[in-house]
């Protein structure tokens, strides 16, 4: 059996949290979701914020839990510049 990186990271609850300032874009893929981007990274996640104004003229404060070997989303975290919880899919 092959073992790939996200599984392998995922079966060992090995991840790595990114936060800072984002923001989030509908990212136009056939299977729905968002893209969060930090400066120049972004990451694609299946979860769209619900009740949420996103775009990218909207900026939260977010963490994202990603799997250490390929950085791919697990979760995230919008928070309003005030500390508010806004969006979690924890």
């Amino acid at each position: 059996m092959i073992a790939v990186p996200d599984t392998y990271d995922r079966a060992l609850g090995r991840y790595e949290t990114e936060t800072g300032s984002c923001y989030v874009v509908d990212n136009q893929s056939k299977q729905g979701g968002v893209t969060l981007w930090f400066e120049e990274e972004s990451y694609d996640f299946p979860d769209i914020p619900e009740d949420v104004t996103y775009g990218p003229g909207t900026l939260f404060d977010c963490t994202v839990t990603l799997t250490k070997v390929n950085s791919t989303g697990v979760d995230y975290v919008l928070k309003s510049k005030d500390g508010d919880t806004l969006f979690s899919t924890y």
